[in-house]
């Protein structure tokens, strides 16, 4: 008798063990898995308004938006990612933030502008303004990213406003001269502005000067 019970209670156990192995081994997903985001290079466009040409300046600092959408609608990860402000690492070779945008599996629609301003909230509202130093305006439309390609991404800006230098000679004259003004043709000024750095227009938001 004990030795048909120890039968029946090995015969359970084996029984159970076989139950177990049918179960499927699960595996840590890396759906959740985020990249810091860091830019390889930041590039610029040449054209007839470029005052300095295409070396984009390493010394500058570029403001990113981070979305969902292409639109620009809808803000990516908890609370999106807005006017983040990355600057140009020497010692990496590379543009990086602290803290970083975070990028994960889901694609997400990059969209930056340059000079950096700190008072940017809006990707489609960005203030801009003139001054004697003023750099030229520049904004890179979007390009999609994810935590594979985080790590090696590099974006182009084009240019949306450029400064303009005159330089007044007086020619041989030794006279006593005095400028009226300066005036041009075929385009409009304005002291200060806002970028849509969806599509590069600027919006004049004081007079013309």
């Amino acid at each position: 008798m004990n030795t048909k019970h120890i039968s029946l209670a090995a015969l359970a156990i084996v029984a159970v063990l076989a139950g177990c192995t049918k179960s499927p081994i699960e595996t840590p997903s890396n759906s959740n898995r985020l990249t810091d985001l860091e830019l390889t290079s930041v590039n610029s466009v040449q054209t007839k308004a470029a005052i300095d040409g295409t070396p984009f300046p390493t010394e500058g600092e570029i403001g990113l938006f981070l979305f969902k959408d292409e639109n620009a609608t809808e803000p990516y990860g908890e609370g999106g990612y807005t006017n983040v402000k990355y600057s140009y690492n020497s010692t990496k070779g590379k543009w990086t933030a602290s803290p970083s945008i975070k990028v994960g599996s889901t694609p997400g629609y990059l969209y930056g502008y340059y000079p950096y301003s700190s008072t940017a909230t809006d990707v489609k509202s960005i203030p801009v303004a003139s001054s004697l130093n003023g750099d030229d305006v520049m904004y890179a439309t979007s390009q999609t990213v994810t935590d594979k390609t985080a790590s090696q991404t590099a974006i182009t800006m084009n240019h949306a406003l450029a400064r303009v230098a005159v330089t007044v000679v007086n020619k041989g004259y030794t006279g006593a001269a005095k400028l009226s003004s300066i005036k041009f043709s075929g385009a409009e000024t304005s002291a200060a502005g806002t970028l849509n750095a969806i599509n590069g227009n600027i919006t004049a938001t004081k007079s013309d000067v």
